[in-house]
């Protein structure tokens, strides 16, 4: 019979070891990541960009753009893009939007959104929830981290 501790056995002793702060700040940063998790599928926590272009779906800002042109690019066997040119037409003016698409064809039409200027167009490739998923997960780290530093735990 083996006396050698299971990886499992060594992990709950590791935790022992560390103690309540420890245990108080992982719960700190779950319960912070449950409630931004919440705010997110609730709309509540959308990036500027996303608002903008919920704004202009509800004033009816949206326009089609067709493909007049494309160019593929590809930097290695995985990654490959494509660059569009759209045209389109508000009231009276006539424009042209490109927009890189990270796929390897482009859309033949695609919505564009725009706000009080028709000549500032855009596209759901260019909103980005970065920064929103960038502070889903940093937000509840950097408490967890608080609060462990605040209860006196020095490794």
């Amino acid at each position: 019979m083996s006396m050698d501790k299971t990886s499992f056995e060594l992990f709950v002793e590791g935790v022992q070891t560390m103690g309540l702060p420890i245990w108080v700040g992982v719960a700190v940063a779950i319960t912070i990541f449950v409630i931004e998790l919440k705010l997110v599928g609730k709309g509540l926590l959308l990036s500027r960009s996303e608002r903008k272009r919920d704004n202009a779906i509800k004033r009816g800002h949206v326009v089609t753009g067709n493909l007049v042109h494309f160019s593929r690019l590809s930097y290695d066997d995985r990654s490959s893009y494509c660059i569009g040119t759209y045209e389109y037409e508000i009231d009276s003016y006539k424009g042209k939007k490109r927009i890189l698409v990270y796929s390897s064809a482009c859309k033949p039409q695609l919505l564009l959104y725009y706000g009080e200027n028709p000549k500032k167009v855009f596209s759901d490739y260019d909103v980005s929830g970065c920064s929103v998923t960038l502070m889903v997960y940093l937000v509840p780290l950097a408490a967890a981290v608080f609060v462990v530093k605040l209860m006196g735990f020095n490794p």
